[in-house]
């Protein structure tokens, strides 16, 4: 019985032997086969049956687990159960990405989750998408949309199946892309409106404007007034906000948001004016532009005259 046993169990390795080293493109497997083997040929060597026969066990539970099927037949591996294939980021953005991917159920798996993991480093991928049920009746291309990434920022990512029936997990190959560093993909501009003033008195009044930062983001808004309707008008030349220089009665800022993304309408009360004087206004907004520069777009020059004291 026990030369029998061990006739078998040595035959059985003999047979792996020839397998395993053909089968290297099984990255996550190899190492692990080639640890059992080695313990089944000690267990062989010890002749201790109770040795072997664990030794087989966990041997075929490694093969029947592992994402390839044994032939047989060939004396190779079979194709996996689940091809997972990494594809080509699109639609990228200064802050999101769409991510893509393919699935191929080759045996008798049917059905699994999917996902996309991750993150800024290759090795440590640490964010992942959410998951999306799929089988072999859907479309077998799929596609998953990531945001709040930073620009100007690589990204590595890869596919990422789990097979429903056994949790066996399946990786494609980790690919990148990079982000954005403008919004030149999508360059509508601010839209920047100089509103009607209110409450005007002898020395006072309320100036109002609207911005919409449209494709970009990160906007600083103001308001320049003055007595000088040139200055004002030469606001729009500068670069930034601190780049307009006050110059008394002529010209005054005020800031009024300083990260607007979006849209939003503002509101100042100015004082300290003149009465009886003509006050020109408009509303700005700094940013940095499509190829990185800052710039400053304003509404257009408004005036109104002060009450008589």
């Amino acid at each position: 019985m026990k030369t029998k046993l061990f006739s078998t169990v040595l035959g059985l390795a003999m047979m792996f032997a020839v397998v395993i080293p053909a089968q290297a493109q099984a990255d996550s497997y190899e190492n692990a086969f080639a640890i059992i083997y080695t313990q089944l040929l000690q267990a062989i060597a010890s002749g201790d049956s109770v040795q072997i026969n664990n030794a087989v066990a966990v041997f075929f539970d490694l093969l029947v687990l592992q994402p390839n099927g044994f032939n047989g037949n060939s004396g190779s591996y079979e194709s996996n159960t689940i091809d997972i294939t990494t594809e080509d980021a699109d639609d990228i953005t200064r802050n999101s990405a769409e991510l893509r991917g393919e699935i191929d159920f080759d045996g008798d798996t049917d059905r699994a989750y999917v996902w996309f993991e991750y993150g800024e480093d290759e090795d440590e991928l640490e964010e992942e998408t959410s998951r999306i049920k799929i089988d072999d009746n859907d479309d077998e291309e799929f596609e998953i949309e990531i945001d709040d990434l930073d620009r100007n920022e690589r990204y590595y990512y890869r596919a990422v199946a789990e097979d429903r029936d056994t949790d066996t997990l399946y990786y494609g190959d980790i690919e990148n892309f990079k982000t954005n560093s403008s919004s030149s993909d999508n360059d509508d501009e601010p839209d920047v409106e100089t509103e009607d003033v209110d409450d005007v008195r002898d020395d006072s009044a309320e100036i109002n404007g609207s911005v919409d930062m449209n494709d970009f983001n990160n906007g600083l808004v103001f308001f320049v007034w003055g007595e000088d309707e040139g200055e004002i008008e030469d606001v729009e030349d500068e670069d930034d906000y601190s780049d307009v220089e006050e110059q008394g009665d002529d010209l005054q800022k005020q800031r009024v948001d300083s990260d607007l993304d979006g849209q939003d309408s503002y509101s100042l009360d100015i004082d300290n004016l003149d009465d009886d004087t003509e006050i020109f206004y408009t509303i700005c907004v700094a940013y940095e532009d499509e190829d990185d520069d800052e710039v400053v777009d304003c509404g257009s020059v408004e005036e109104f005259e002060t009450d008589r004291d």
